[in-house]
């Protein structure tokens, strides 16, 4: 193996860190998740990126990956989960690369304009627009209004992938992906 897999849940957060053996970069990554994900959903591109030199933080947010709910999930503002990347960034000397997925990306994209816009790089990965969520919700609502308020209320896109699986995929996976329809499924 060419790298080391360190995982933790410190003060209610879940943090996977992938360390190389041969580390040829002195600026980490920290990798901020998307909605319904965690840090897991990171390990593809934490491995490859560790074979390349680079060492990679990802976290999950309240309620999400193995960090336990601190408040109801309907309370969760991405001005609340901003708090939780601020500190996440602030924990390395090193000022880190910024990469966010989805809901993460417009996280990204608030910490730059509301916290700091002197990082090294950030990488957005299939962003939401951070100004344009609400046109983005609505889309998905008229895909498919019933699964839409059925995910509302539960907290969880498994509504879609139950439900009509045709429009999940278009929604949540490509044909590139590596996670079949049903890994997307919170049990």
């Amino acid at each position: 193996m060419l790298y080391e897999i360190i995982q933790s849940v410190e003060n209610g957060i879940e943090r996977i860190t992938y360390q190389p053996h041969k580390q040829r970069y002195q600026t980490p990554i920290v990798m901020q998740h998307g909605m319904w994900h965690g840090a897991w959903c990171w390990s593809t591109w934490q491995a490859y990126l560790a074979t390349q030199g680079w060492v990679t933080h990802a976290h999950s947010l309240p309620g999400h990956g193995k960090s336990p709910m601190q408040r109801n999930i309907r309370l969760c503002t991405l001005g609340y989960y901003l708090q939780f990347l601020e500190a996440e960034v602030k924990r390395y000397s090193e000022k880190p690369i910024l990469m966010g997925h989805s809901m993460g990306g417009a996280l990204t994209q608030w910490y730059l304009k509301k916290v700091s816009d002197d990082l090294p790089a950030a990488v957005l990965v299939a962003s939401w627009n951070s100004h344009e969520m609400i046109s983005a919700s609505l889309q998905a609502g008229l895909r498919d209004p019933l699964s839409t308020i059925m995910a509302v209320f539960d907290g969880s896109a498994s509504a879609y992938v139950m439900r009509n699986p045709r429009v999940a995929k278009t929604m949540l996976i490509n044909d590139r992906s590596i996670m079949m329809l049903r890994s997307c499924i919170i049990k």
